[in-house]
């Protein structure tokens, strides 16, 4: 029963990071590529949304930490502040990558928070821009430091950085969009729709063929797909993945370009769409955290 709540805080807190990595994400997008493109944009793109993204995604891995801490200790809820296993634990991969997290989440609001006193131009967006997309990086990178990425080769973690970082910027824009769907003019929205439409067309196919690649080198047959645990909980992610394509897909075809009758259902849509992203975060949490890939 013990082990059971450690995972389920493991698992949450977990969850919880790659929302705020996600929502992170999305927030630097939309300052950096979208903000010109609709001044009511600006709106869900203050600097403290970026600031409370950082707060939850500190918090959640302090509790991500703290919950493995208490989980090998196997001593109750004390457990997690045993001296000699919180020492031990913090010289260990889990806790390299709490700190690097908390680390980069810090600089990434010192970057943004700076530009308020920097000169306004071309060239300084430009740099802030760079250094955010690389502390981003690292963010996506640091997933594959502990657990069973950590053994993986380097293309294949880079591979696996890649896939977090596309995902991250697609999903962390959904409640954006959504709120812009509801307060921007059509011309606006349609403006701020289509520009995500164009970056998402090379951005997705990158997405996809990334996370293929790495699902085959997971697998040394096809058959343990539906003969291992990780291979069944993949075909579930995959499902979740086409229909979100799916939904994707009837924005940019149908919805986006009779936005003037179809605004209404751009918003349904919208909300179906951040639930099945919500859906998939939980699966790839899982799979990252729990599930290990057939030998």
């Amino acid at each position: 029963m013990e082990a059971l709540v450690w995972n389920s805080l493991i698992f949450i807190s977990q969850l919880m990071f790659t929302v705020c990595f996600a929502l992170l994400t999305g927030q630097i997008y939309l300052r950096t590529a979208l903000s010109h493109v609709a001044l009511g944009l600006i709106e869900f793109s203050k600097k403290q949304y970026i600031l409370a993204c950082m707060a939850m995604g500190g918090l959640s891995s302090i509790c991500w930490f703290l919950a493995n801490t208490g989980g090998l200790a196997e001593s109750g809820f004390m457990g997690m502040f045993d001296p000699t296993m919180f020492s031990m634990m913090a010289d260990s991969s889990i806790g390299k990558v709490t700190i690097s997290r908390i680390v980069i989440l810090i600089a990434i609001v010192v970057v943004v928070w700076s530009s308020t006193y920097i000169p306004n131009s071309k060239l300084n967006r430009q740099f802030g821009s760079c250094i955010c997309a690389v502390l981003i990086f690292l963010l996506a990178w640091s997933y594959t430091v502990a657990g069973h990425m950590s053994s993986a080769s380097l293309t294949l973690r880079s591979l696996v950085s890649v896939h977090l970082i596309i995902m991250a910027w697609w999903f962390g824009l959904l409640l954006p969009l959504y709120f812009s769907s509801l307060r921007l003019t059509n011309d606006e929205l349609y403006k701020v729709m289509h520009r995500f439409g164009i970056h998402a067309s090379f951005l997705v196919p990158m997405l996809l063929l990334a996370g293929l690649t790495i699902a085959y080198s997971k697998f040394s047959s096809i058959s343990q797909l539906i003969t291992s645990d990780y291979g069944v909980v993949l075909l579930v992610k995959v499902t979740s993945v086409s229909i979100i394509l799916a939904i994707a897909a009837n924005h940019k075809l149908r919805l986006v370009p009779n936005l003037k009758k179809k605004r209404t259902t751009l918003q349904m849509s919208l909300r179906v769409e951040i639930v099945v992203a919500l859906c998939i975060l939980i699966i790839t949490t899982g799979l990252s955290s729990f599930v290990s890939p057939p030998m």
